[in-house]
Parts: C-alpha cells; sequence; structure tokens
C-alpha cells in the first residue's frame, strides 16, 4: 500500500494490518502513533508483508466450514455471495452455491470475505460491490429481454403500474 492509502486508514485498521504482518506495534507501554505505524508498515519489505497478508487470507479461508456465507467473484468478474457445500483445503477450491441454487466451483483467490459465526456483518466495500454486481446482472437480463420483444411487465426491476 501506498503512503497515501495508509494515511487514509484509521489507527485501529493500522494496527490491525501491523498486527497481522508481525510488526510491532508498541514502544515500551506506549502504543505506537498513527504516523509510527504508517512509517513501521512502509518500512517492513514489500514482498514479505505482502506474502503473509496472503498466507493469513488463506488460511483463514481454509478454516471456513460447510454453510458458511463467502463474497466471491465468479467467471464474468461479478461479485456474488453463497453458502459453502464443500471446502477443499488441499486444492485450495471450494463449491458454492448461491440462493437460485446455481452451484460455482470457486478457488480461494476469488474469494472475497468469509463470514462466520463471530462475525456475520459485510464489510462496506463488500456490500458495494454486491450491490453494483446485482445492478449489472438487472440491466444485462433486462437488455436481453428488450432485445428478444419481451413486454416491460417480464423485465426485472419494472413495476406493473
Amino acid at each position: 500500500m501506498s503512503r497515501e492509502e495508509l494515511k487514509k486508514l484509521t489507527t485501529k485498521e493500522l494496527d490491525s494490518k501491523a498486527k497481522k504482518l508481525g510488526l510491532p506495534r508498541y514502544k515500551g507501554k506506549k502504543h505506537l502513533t498513527k504516523d509510527e505505524l504508517i512509517e513501521s508498515i512502509i518500512n517492513a519489505s514489500g514482498e514479505d508483508c505482502l506474502a503473509k497478508e496472503f498466507s493469513d487470507k488463506l488460511l483463514y479461508i481454509g478454516k471456513a466450514k460447510v454453510e458458511d456465507i463467502v463474497a466471491f467473484k465468479d467467471k464474468r468478474e461479478l461479485v456474488r455471495s453463497g453458502k459453502i457445500i464443500k471446502n477443499d483445503n488441499t486444492n485450495q477450491k471450494m463449491t458454492i452455491q448461491i440462493k437460485s441454487g446455481k452451484t460455482f466451483f470457486v478457488t480461494y483467490n476469488d474469494i472475497l470475505w468469509v463470514t462466520t459465526e463471530d462475525n456475520k456483518k459485510w464489510p462496506k466495500e463488500i456490500l458495494k460491490l454486491l450491490k453494483e454486481s446485482q445492478r449489472k446482472i438487472v440491466e444485462n437480463f433486462n437488455n436481453i429481454m428488450s432485445s428478444k420483444g419481451g413486454s416491460n411487465n417480464e423485465q426485472i426491476g419494472r413495476s406493473n403500474s
């Protein structure tokens, strides 16, 4: 992350990032300031930090259980949410079923978020991506229906009045 991106984060978020990267967060008994945390993160080896953050993500995803809800990217780069049906740690792949019953086979790299018993809320960024993808799906469906000559009542998102 760049210095500008780090400055936009709160001290709590920087503290969490430093903890994930295994960086010190205290000087004696005092907590590091925001600027000190930013310097610590920047001074850490970029490749080592990214590798550790990625391996932590893989460990977290690997611990996800069947029935947990995840956000993931499909082949069309749309963000969707669904329930884990199978989690294959050896091949780092998951089988996920969405609400409509459709099944997706997703690699760990395409998993964006895992809800757990401790954390059932979606981060704002993930919610935004989910809503944006849903809008694209509806827009695409409406375009297909209008090109086939479907009536306005058949199109998603159109009212009957």
